[in-house]
C-alpha cells in the first residue's frame, strides 16, 4: 500500500497592528506581516480607501505618506489584503 498527499495552494495569512491616527507634518509608515504554508509564494497586496496624502507599494504592503493641515478629518474602511 501506499499514500498520495497532494500540495494544494494554502492562503497568506495578513496580519499586524498600524496606528490609527497620524498627527499632520508627521510621517506615517505601516508594513503588514505575511506568513503563508505555501515556501516560495509571491505576494501581491491591495488596499480599499487609501487615504490620498499616502503611497502604497503592492508588492511590500507599504502604506506610507505625511499627511498635511489640508488633510486632517478621517478615513474610515481602509482596508489591506493579501493574495
Amino acid at each position: 500500500g501506499y499514500s498520495v498527499v497532494y500540495d494544494f495552494n494554502d492562503a497568506p495569512v495578513i496580519s499586524g497592528s498600524p496606528n490609527t491616527s497620524v498627527n499632520e507634518d508627521s510621517a506615517y509608515s505601516f508594513t503588514p506581516s505575511v506568513s503563508d504554508d505555501d515556501s516560495g509564494d509571491s505576494f501581491t497586496f491591495s488596499i480599499t480607501n487609501k487615504p490620498t496624502w499616502a503611497s502604497f507599494n503592492v508588492a511590500t504592503g507599504l502604506l506610507n505618506g505625511t499627511p498635511t493641515n489640508a488633510d486632517v478629518g478621517t478615513t474610515s474602511g481602509i482596508v489591506i489584503s493579501v493574495n
